[in-house]
């Protein structure tokens, strides 16, 4: 026969059986909580960042009507101003001098083939032609500064228009047509 007994149900032990669909619910709704906070931490962050902005907004317009801040502003435009346009002859000054036509290395070949007899007075330099102004001792030394001239690659033309003596000298004017499209010293 069966005794009935009222307290077998506090004596058995329990088995308990782990659910995993609790434990999947409890993880997703610590994540979305925790999303949650972080959102809302944000957003405090944000506000506090816009009242900080608006503040200093405020306190750049009223500095602005400063006449003093309102000075150096327009110092500060000014000197803008001026470094571009520095910047632009600096441009064109680099321009200028990598298209040089006329420079040390043209003046040193000339230089190079004067005689000891020749003495020059004056060289004009444009961007065609070179007229020499000298003197000489005589015209033979004339006639081989000519001939030394021409045998420079960059000159297409050489020659004398006028020699004429004075006080035991002779005094030549020489006229040198460039190449056209020369660049010297490059």
């Amino acid at each position: 026969m069966n005794d009935l007994n009222f307290f077998q149900s506090y004596n058995l032990k329990r088995e308990r059986k782990f659910n995993k669909d609790y434990l999947f619910y409890g993880i997703m709704g610590l994540v979305i909580i925790g999303i949650m906070f972080y959102g809302l931490f944000n957003m405090m962050k944000i506000k506090k960042i816009s009242k900080e902005v608006a503040i200093l907004k405020q306190q750049l317009e009223i500095s602005k009507s400063n006449p003093k801040i309102i000075e150096i502003l327009e110092k500060e435009a000014k000197i803008e101003e001026l470094t571009e346009k520095f910047k632009h002859l600096k441009s064109m000054d680099d321009y200028i001098n990598s298209n040089d036509l006329i420079n040390e290395y043209l003046l040193d070949s000339i230089t190079e083939r004067v005689p000891e007899t020749i003495f020059l007075n004056s060289i004009d330099l444009n961007t065609n032609t070179i007229t020499i102004d000298g003197i000489s001792k005589n015209k033979k030394s004339i006639s081989d500064f000519e001939h030394e001239l021409g045998e420079i690659e960059s000159f297409e033309e050489v020659f004398i228009p006028s020699i004429f003596q004075q006080d035991n000298y002779f005094q030549f004017t020489l006229n040198v047509k460039l190449r056209e499209g020369e660049v010297y010293g490059n």
